[in-house]
Protein backbone atom coordinates (compact mmCIF):
# COMPACT_ATOMS: atom_id res chain seq x y z
CA UNK A 1 0.00 0.00 0.00
CA UNK A 2 1.42 3.49 -0.97
CA UNK A 3 0.59 6.36 1.00
CA UNK A 4 1.66 9.56 0.83
CA UNK A 5 2.00 12.09 3.59
CA UNK A 6 0.34 14.97 1.92
CA UNK A 7 1.38 17.21 5.20
CA UNK A 8 2.36 17.03 9.04
CA UNK A 9 0.79 19.73 11.47
CA UNK A 10 2.83 20.51 14.38
CA UNK A 11 2.48 21.45 17.96
CA UNK A 12 3.19 25.32 18.57
CA UNK A 13 5.52 24.68 21.46
CA UNK A 14 8.92 24.24 21.97
CA UNK A 15 10.60 20.57 21.35
CA UNK A 16 13.78 19.67 22.07
CA UNK A 17 13.08 16.69 19.10
CA UNK A 18 11.32 18.24 16.57
CA UNK A 19 10.07 15.13 16.16
CA UNK A 20 8.08 15.28 19.40
CA UNK A 21 6.59 18.43 17.36
CA UNK A 22 4.84 16.82 14.83
CA UNK A 23 1.39 16.21 16.66
CA UNK A 24 -0.64 15.10 13.37
CA UNK A 25 0.18 13.62 9.42
CA UNK A 26 -2.11 14.25 6.70
CA UNK A 27 -1.56 11.41 3.95
CA UNK A 28 -3.84 10.16 1.33
CA UNK A 29 -4.00 6.14 0.33
CA UNK A 30 -2.87 6.58 -3.67
CA UNK A 31 -4.37 2.92 -4.06
CA UNK A 32 -7.79 4.20 -3.63
CA UNK A 33 -8.02 7.71 -3.14
CA UNK A 34 -8.75 7.87 1.01
CA UNK A 35 -7.19 10.83 2.73
CA UNK A 36 -7.49 11.29 6.35
CA UNK A 37 -5.49 12.38 9.29
CA UNK A 38 -3.65 10.59 11.75
CA UNK A 39 -1.82 11.05 15.21
CA UNK A 40 1.78 10.89 15.15
CA UNK A 41 1.29 8.15 17.64
CA UNK A 42 -1.04 6.35 15.19
CA UNK A 43 1.72 6.77 12.67
CA UNK A 44 4.22 5.01 15.00
CA UNK A 45 1.87 2.43 15.50
CA UNK A 46 1.37 1.66 11.48
CA UNK A 47 4.91 1.86 10.44
CA UNK A 48 5.50 -0.83 13.07
CA UNK A 49 2.53 -3.31 12.28
CA UNK A 50 4.24 -2.98 8.60
CA UNK A 51 7.41 -3.70 9.99
CA UNK A 52 6.15 -7.16 12.28
CA UNK A 53 4.13 -7.93 9.15
CA UNK A 54 7.37 -7.87 6.79
CA UNK A 55 8.99 -9.72 9.38
CA UNK A 56 6.61 -12.33 9.78
CA UNK A 57 6.61 -12.43 5.91
CA UNK A 58 10.28 -13.08 5.72
CA UNK A 59 10.55 -16.04 7.81
CA UNK A 60 7.14 -17.73 6.57
CA UNK A 61 8.93 -17.17 3.18
CA UNK A 62 12.52 -18.74 4.76
CA UNK A 63 10.37 -21.77 5.22
CA UNK A 64 9.13 -22.27 2.32
CA UNK A 65 12.18 -21.87 0.17
CA UNK A 66 15.40 -22.21 1.84
CA UNK A 67 16.91 -25.07 4.35
CA UNK A 68 16.69 -28.66 3.72
CA UNK A 69 13.44 -29.49 4.74
CA UNK A 70 11.73 -26.34 3.14
CA UNK A 71 8.10 -26.90 1.12
CA UNK A 72 9.29 -26.81 -2.20
CA UNK A 73 12.20 -29.32 -1.53
CA UNK A 74 10.07 -31.57 0.14
CA UNK A 75 7.13 -31.08 -3.05
CA UNK A 76 10.05 -31.61 -5.57
CA UNK A 77 11.16 -34.89 -3.85
CA UNK A 78 7.32 -36.26 -3.44
CA UNK A 79 7.72 -35.50 -7.24
CA UNK A 80 10.46 -37.53 -7.52
CA UNK A 81 8.09 -40.45 -6.00
CA UNK A 82 6.00 -40.48 -8.70
CA UNK A 83 3.07 -38.04 -7.04
CA UNK A 84 1.87 -35.90 -10.16
CA UNK A 85 1.35 -32.19 -8.75
CA UNK A 86 -1.76 -30.44 -9.56
CA UNK A 87 -0.04 -27.02 -10.07
CA UNK A 88 3.91 -26.14 -11.12
CA UNK A 89 5.53 -23.68 -9.27
CA UNK A 90 8.31 -21.23 -10.85
CA UNK A 91 11.81 -22.56 -11.92
CA UNK A 92 13.62 -19.66 -10.10
CA UNK A 93 11.53 -20.52 -7.05
CA UNK A 94 12.14 -24.23 -7.01
CA UNK A 95 16.00 -23.62 -8.16
CA UNK A 96 16.49 -21.55 -5.24
CA UNK A 97 14.72 -23.85 -2.83
CA UNK A 98 16.87 -27.13 -4.45
CA UNK A 99 20.41 -25.36 -3.98
CA UNK A 100 22.38 -27.19 -1.19
CA UNK A 101 23.35 -24.48 1.39
CA UNK A 102 27.48 -24.22 1.09
CA UNK A 103 29.29 -25.52 4.07
CA UNK A 104 32.48 -23.52 5.05
CA UNK A 105 35.45 -24.67 4.55
CA UNK A 106 38.52 -23.95 6.47
CA UNK A 107 41.90 -23.32 4.87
Amino acid sequence: MAVRVTCINKSGSYHENPHEAISSFGWTNEATGESNKSTREQMWEWVNRLDQARSDYDKAYGKFVSGKGNVIRQAEMLKGLGVKPGKTMPTEMIDAAMEEPELLSVN
